[in-house]
Order: structure tokens, then C-alpha cells, then sequence
């Protein structure tokens, strides 16, 4: 392959261009240029041609890549993480609390076996 992940874009707004992608872009096999989709063919080409991203009209626009874009769902986890600590936790282990007394309860009223 030439240098790091560079693509020639076919087909849409960006019919011909090269394109340097991120390594993100290039394992998911997705890129965008000017708002238009392209996805990688699965052609490995030869003889030092670039490898084809292809456009896919009306095709989804990829996720976000890089740090930021894991941020929003990084505090949107660590929220739900926290309010699971502090409230599902604490009624969790008070109910286990309560089936342990329980059991230890029904346990007090029985015969031993002895074999």
C-alpha cells in the first residue's frame, strides 16, 4: 500500500480525489468527503494503484472516530456507573441482607441430621 492508508475516492462529490485516511477510517473500511459516504470496495489493487473507496448513496454516515468522540458516551457510562453505585448497590445488598437473615431464620428451626 502507498503511504499511510491513502485512497482514491470514486463516484459522488468526490469522484477521483485522493484521500489520506486515519487508521480508524481505514479498519472500519468507511470515510466521508463533502458530506458523501465512501466504503471500501474489498478490491486489493496491484501494480501500485490506490485502494478504491467507492460511493454508496443514501448510505449511513460512519461513527465518530478519535478521542473526542468517545467522550459524550465516556461521561454518559461513568453517570450510570455512579448512579448505580449509589442507589442500586446500597437496595442490592440490603435485600441479600434480608434473604440471608431469613434463610439462617429457617435454618435455626430444623433437626439436625446426624448420619
Amino acid at each position: 500500500m502507498a503511504a499511510p492508508y491513502t485512497v482514491r475516492l470514486t463516484g459522488g462529490p468526490c469522484n477521483g480525489q485522493v484521500k489520506t485516511l486515519t487508521k480508524a477510517e481505514w479498519d472500519a473500511g468507511v470515510t466521508t468527503c463533502k458530506g458523501a459516504v465512501y466504503e471500501f470496495s474489498g478490491v486489493k489493487p496491484s501494480g501500485g494503484q490506490l485502494p478504491r473507496f467507492t460511493y454508496r448513496a443514501g448510505a449511513p454516515q460512519p461513527p465518530p472516530t478519535g478521542p473526542g468522540a468517545t467522550a459524550t458516551h465516556s461521561l454518559k457510562a461513568w453517570g450510570d456507573l455512579r448512579r448505580q453505585v449509589n442507589e442500586a448497590l446500597p437496595a442490592m445488598l440490603q435485600h441479600v441482607e434480608q434473604l440471608r437473615r431469613g434463610s439462617l431464620s429457617q435454618l435455626s428451626h430444623r433437626h439436625r441430621v446426624r448420619g
